[in-house]
């Protein structure tokens, strides 16, 4: 498992989890033993914040991104072209 993966599924835990603390403050999910404590939006806020971050963390090009997709780019020497120098 590569890290930008790692990075993607950390993401959506952090916005998942960070939601659920978020989420029973504004009463959007039920009611429960979360709900009308201060701390826990906040915590969820920024947990969802660095969930996000993780997902684009995630989503960032990286240098070998960039050599791979050159690379891919190039013609093949087996391309069936066969280029003639005179």
């Amino acid at each position: 498992m590569n890290v930008k993966a790692v990075f993607r599924y950390l993401g959506i835990l952090f916005v998942v989890f960070g939601a659920t603390w978020f989420l029973p403050f504004d009463n959007i999910l039920p009611p429960s033993f979360m709900t009308g404590k201060v701390q826990r939006p906040v915590w969820g806020g920024v947990v969802v914040v660095m969930g996000i971050g993780f997902l684009f963390a995630s989503r960032r090009r990286t240098q070998t991104d960039e050599d791979e997709a050159a690379e891919s780019q190039l013609p093949s020497e087996h391309s069936g072209r066969s280029v003639h120098i005179d």
